[in-house]
């Protein structure tokens, strides 16, 4: 027979720390584990890390003094586990016990940010939504400019994001490098550290510096955004369409709070099979997704102040008719720029001088001074007028250099938009019994032999936890990666 154990503790707030909620100083906690309805999940979306508790029959445990006692920032520790084992049954699973399960079985740690009250003749319910710490700390706003001279990769640049959101001097992981002795609520160590930000690119090679200037953007954002095409391919690849990787990387953090940076592989993870394994339920469709066939984007501004348009038609879609969308990217030629103020010619002094009193190289953007060309280096070649930066020879040529390559990677960033959406893929859920052996990114190969799903390679996306009456069940969020480029 099979046993589900479940314990809730509620850690009421203390001393509300000054910058990161990882700050906040707790009481011992309340154990809230009876009569208890919750669904949680966990996702490649750091959206989807939330968790919502439902608390039956409110009593003097939630109200002191007529005032509810939870607090926005409250801590909730929630454990699971199935067992056939009575001697798994320990004091660590009893609701009057100092000690508690293991870590093995935590499900998440989470914080309150928000609850409600809804009281009838026959019940009063207390709803909890919390988030997870990734959800909490990567909302976190962050504001710098990244310079291709600072000669740093996407990798490189994530993991310092990554931990400017989480440090904390009673952070559970120390830093590496430059950084040993700080502490951090977020393990972002590299691959050849221990860690799960990969440093190689599917070919081996390293990951090409890049550039990126965001002001006040969550570090989602920031991650997200390096985790494109155009970050992890270097010009020449992108220029060319000789792309090392295909797709866009994917991250989360583990119920350990260990940071995922990982190219999307074919390696299959795990297999489930219907008729073979325990499969509750499950519901799939084939279709395309939002069909798309064109896209019209744009990459910014150029020198000239002008708005550097173009579009990506799909020419294999069978679509008869066009599908078009608009998409902003206007942060490409923002980056071009910044880039070749990075570049080798000591750009701020051979710029030309800027208004106000600010001197060479302000305000950002200018030309170069016309005693520097021909150009010695430039970021935005190669492109194929412009194969080297000595011929770029005037203003002309460098803003064309610059409109020329700014649509190239709005070109490259939309085909990558028509790969996701122009194609037919499987996208579905399966319903499992509760458990907590699969994480977001994991790829499973699923196959339903009645209804002609055969090895299918699926990428798990969203993992949700639903508790109640019935017992713990999972529901796993399924899909097929884009193809590559």
């Amino acid at each position: 027979m099979t046993i589900l154990l479940k314990r809730i503790l509620w850690y009421r707030l203390r001393d509300r720390g000054t910058e990161l909620v990882s700050d906040n100083i707790y009481q011992d906690p309340i154990d809230i584990t009876d009569d208890v309805a919750w669904t949680g999940a966990k996702g490649l979306d750091i959206k989807n890390n939330v968790l919502t508790i439902t608390l039956r029959n409110a009593n003097s445990l939630y109200v002191e003094n007529n005032l509810i006692k939870f607090e926005e920032q409250d801590q909730i520790k929630v454990y699971l586990k199935h067992t056939d084992d009575n001697d798994d049954v320990t004091t660590a699973w009893d609701t009057d016990s100092s000690t508690f399960p293991s870590s093995t079985d935590l499900v998440g740690v989470y914080y309150i940010i928000e609850f409600a009250i809804d009281h009838s003749q026959n019940t009063t319910i207390i709803k909890l939504v919390c988030a997870d710490k990734t959800y909490v700390l990567f909302n976190k706003l962050y504001a710098k400019n990244y310079l291709v001279s600072d000669g740093l990769t996407a990798a490189e640049i994530i993991q310092d994001v990554v931990r400017f959101s989480s440090q904390n001097q009673f952070g559970e992981f120390s830093g590496t490098r430059e950084n040993a002795g700080v502490f951090y609520d977020i393990d972002a160590k590299m691959d050849y550290e221990g860690g799960f930000i990969e440093t190689t690119r599917a070919d081996s090679t390293a990951f090409p510096d890049t550039a990126i200037s965001k002001v006040w953007k969550p570090i989602y954002e920031w991650v997200k955004d390096l985790s494109q095409l155009e970050k992890t391919n270097s010009a020449t690849e992108i220029s060319t369409n000789a792309l090392v990787q295909p797709r866009a990387m994917i991250f989360w953090v583990d119920e350990n709070n260990r940071f995922h940076w990982v190219y999307p592989t074919d390696i299959v993870d795990s297999t489930l099979v219907i008729g073979t394994d325990i499969i509750i339920s499950s519901s799939f469709v084939k279709k395309v997704f939002d069909v798309v066939n064109m896209v019209i984007f744009n990459a910014g501004t150029d020198l000239y102040e002008t708005g550097i348009w173009n579009y990506k038609v799909d020419t294999t879609s069978t679509v008869r008719t066009l599908k078009m969308r608009v998409v902003p990217m206007v942060d490409i030629a923002e980056s071009l720029i910044q880039k070749d103020y990075g570049a080798d010619f000591n750009p701020a002094a051979d710029r030309e001088a800027g208004a106000g009193g600010k001197g060479d190289g302000y305000p950002v953007p200018q030309f170069p001074k016309d005693a520097q060309y021909n150009l010695t280096a430039c970021a935005f070649v190669p492109t194929t007028s412009y194969a080297a930066a000595a011929n770029i020879t005037n203003d002309s040529d460098y803003n064309s250099a610059l409109r020329e390559r700014a649509t190239d990677e709005g070109s490259a960033r939309a085909q990558a938009i028509l790969s996701g959406l122009a194609i037919a893929r499987w996208m579905g859920n399966l319903e499992v019994r509760g458990t907590l052996i699969y994480s977001p990114g994991d790829l499973i190969q699923y196959t339903d032999a009645e209804v002609g799903i055969y090895q299918e390679k699926l990428r798990l996306m969203k993992v949700q936890h639903n508790v109640g009456k019935n017992g713990w069940f999972t529901t796993l969020t399924l899909e097929n990666d884009p193809k590559e480029q």
